[in-house]
């Protein structure tokens, strides 16, 4: 029997947290963990008996790609993922996201790293582990903003100006930087209009 997704989600979105939490993770098959998880995630709910290895954990990832994270903040329980780095086995992504934590304090906002480990697929047998820079929520879009800015913008321009370069003459002089550039000028829009809905007339 085929499971459906939709449904699963559906199920243990229509759960308490106390029913939510009652439910034995290890007898569920991989498919609805993962929507379990997905679920626990979304409400930050954490099983009592749960906190300590997730503190192991935070600690045993903390040593593995060598990353001190500091103190955990009180506006935790609020937080937002500014930005996510994937860093396997063989990898390492402390710098990328010292570089992004860098950025954040520099314009002013604080945030805090966390480890999240995922399920890894059947072909790797190994865990993934995703790094987290959170951010207090009310900050998120700021902090996105600025990470776009300062770290992640000149990457793409870099990938622009690779790309640009390899066209042929016809081929560049066929682009329209308008409609290459409307969906950016698309976002801008209805960002802006999302907050002016919001805040409403002056």
């Amino acid at each position: 029997m085929q499971i459906n997704l939709e449904d699963l989600r559906h199920h243990y979105a229509s759960l308490s947290d106390e029913g939510l939490l009652e439910i034995d993770r290890d007898e569920l098959t991989e498919i609805a963990r993962r929507c379990y998880d997905e679920e626990v995630e979304q409400r930050q709910l954490t099983a009592p008996d749960a906190t300590q290895e997730e503190a192991d954990y935070q600690e045993e990832a903390r040593e593995a790609v060598k990353l001190d994270t500091g103190d955990k903040p009180d506006w935790l329980e609020d937080a937002a993922c500014a930005c996510s780095f994937a860093s396997d086995p063989n990898g390492d992504s402390s710098s990328e996201v010292e570089n992004a934590r860098d950025a954040l304090q520099a314009g002013g906002i604080p945030c805090h790293v966390l480890f999240h480990r995922e399920d890894p697929p059947r072909v790797d047998p190994r865990p993934a582990l995703c790094i987290r820079v959170m951010v207090p929520g009310a900050l998120n879009l700021q902090a996105t903003s600025m990470l776009d800015k300062e770290i992640f913008n000149p990457g793409i321009e870099a990938d622009w100006r690779a790309h640009l370069e390899a066209l042929s003459d016809d081929e560049l002089r066929a682009l329209n930087t308008e409609i290459i550039c409307a969906g950016l000028l698309d976002r801008i829009k209805r960002l802006r209009r999302a907050y002016d809905d919001e805040t409403g007339p002056p």
